[in-house]
């Protein structure tokens, strides 16, 4: 299992419910857009390197983290 990949894509599942919450709160989607591109670039960049994010690589967790 690769933890520093798994720790990241927990870190980057955190920022997006985050600012899915401030979303809702303010009605401002802007942040959730910028988090939105940026995980999606990063999370194309990891398939590349890695294969699919699947439970051997980063975990359980992370392994479901990368589906949503």
């Amino acid at each position: 299992m690769n933890h520093d990949l798994a720790a990241d894509l927990h870190r980057r599942a955190e920022q997006d419910q985050a600012a899915r919450q401030r979303m809702l709160e303010t009605g401002d989607g802007r942040d959730l857009v910028r988090v939105d591109a940026d995980n999606t670039a990063w999370l194309k960049q990891a398939i590349a390197a890695h294969g699919w994010l699947g439970i051997s690589l980063v975990g359980e967790q992370g392994a479901d983290e990368a589906r949503s």
